[in-house]
């Protein structure tokens, strides 16, 4: 690989009286679990998203696609490659998990949200790294769990 084709994902929380900053570029992902609903708060800096938003791809066949891993927006990448920002109020008991696409691509949306809402965040963490790597996962594995009571 040429290292202008390498880059990095991220994705940041930062949390400022009663709101959460997250700034992300890439892959990485932010959820939110709130009153038992797990939502995705980022979208993809990637190719296969920008044939979803597209309607070229379904999403449930998006983990398929050959060049699921190709990234059109990453640290490195390119000079002029910004992330993206978003603003969420806090509110009491709202879970956050921030991570790479080795947790979210092995983990299903359903497993996930029971794992948030049934565990505290270091046994969420715990229970989904196990996951992960029962799911075959040979990325790497990269998460964090917050929440706020």
């Amino acid at each position: 690989r040429r290292s202008s084709d390498l880059g990095c994902t991220a994705v940041v929380m930062v949390v400022k009286g009663e709101a959460a900053y997250i700034a992300h570029i890439g892959d990485s992902r932010a959820y939110i679990v709130r009153e038992d609903h797990a939502r995705r708060l980022t979208i993809d800096h990637s190719y296969v998203q920008s044939l979803i938003d597209k309607g070229e791809l379904l999403p449930g066949n998006a983990m398929f696609h050959s060049k699921r891993h190709v990234l059109k927006r990453a640290l490195g990448s390119h000079r002029k490659a910004k992330p993206d920002y978003l603003y969420l109020p806090i509110v009491s008991n709202d879970k956050f998990m921030l991570c790479c696409d080795g947790v979210w691509g092995f983990v299903s949306r359903q497993n996930m949200k029971e794992i948030l809402i049934n565990n505290k965040p270091n046994e969420a963490t715990v229970k989904l790294i196990n996951l992960v790597k029962k799911n075959s996962g040979s990325d790497n594995i990269t998460l964090q769990v917050i929440s706020f009571t």
